[in-house]
């Protein structure tokens, strides 16, 4: 593992893991705001397995681009 994928094995610990599965059965939506660089990626990578599809949108057809590559890094 090396680069972002690494980042997101180390930053997503176990505790943060949790919070997001409790966040996440709390409700159908979320809105998340005032994450920078790679940290969308990482938060989307981390999410447990759902019925339904993830859609995400952002801001420009680059902030999309650059989330899709992260993506990529992390899950392969």
């Amino acid at each position: 593992m090396s680069g972002i994928a690494d980042l997101c094995a180390r930053f997503m610990t176990a505790e943060c893991s949790k919070a997001l599965k409790a966040a996440l059965a709390a409700s159908d939506e979320a809105h998340v705001y005032g994450l920078a660089g790679s940290a969308p990626a990482m938060m989307l990578a981390a999410m447990p397995a759902r019925r339904h599809p993830v859609m995400v949108v952002g801001d420009s057809l680059d902030d999309a681009g650059y989330l899709y590559h992260d993506l990529s890094r992390i899950l392969g």
